[in-house]
C-alpha cells in the first residue's frame, strides 16, 4: 500500500457550463482515490463582464485498475451570456497497491 499524488488540469471554453473528463494514471492497482480541487480560471473572450454565477466542481471520480477517471465542471454565466475559456486543475489522490 502507497499513497501517489498526481495533478490533472482541465481546459474548457465555450458558453455555459463546461464539462469535461481527465485520466490519472498510477503504478499499480488503485484501491481508493479522492480528488480535490486545487483552483480554477475562468476568461471572458470579450472585457467587461459582469458575471450571474461563478462555479467549479469536481463531479465524479471513478477508478478501473491503475487508472482514475475525473469529471470536472467549469460553470461560468455572464449576465450577457458570451463566450468564456478557463481551465480547473486537481488533485488526484490514490492508494495504490505495489
Amino acid at each position: 500500500m502507497a499513497l501517489e499524488f498526481q495533478q490533472i488540469k482541465f481546459n474548457l471554453d465555450g458558453k455555459g457550463s463546461q464539462t469535461d473528463t481527465q485520466t490519472a494514471t498510477f503504478s499499480g492497482t488503485v484501491r481508493y482515490a479522492y480528488a480535490v480541487l486545487e483552483g480554477f480560471r475562468q476568461k471572458f473572450d470579450d472585457s467587461g463582464e459582469n458575471v450571474r454565477t461563478a462555479q467549479a466542481s469536481i463531479d465524479d471520480v471513478s477508478l478501473s485498475s491503475q487508472a482514475v477517471n475525473v469529471t470536472a465542471t467549469l460553470d461560468i454565466q455572464p449576465s450577457n451570456d458570451k463566450k468564456m475559456s478557463g481551465w480547473i486543475t486537481a488533485l488526484v489522490i490514490a492508494d495504490v497497491s505495489t
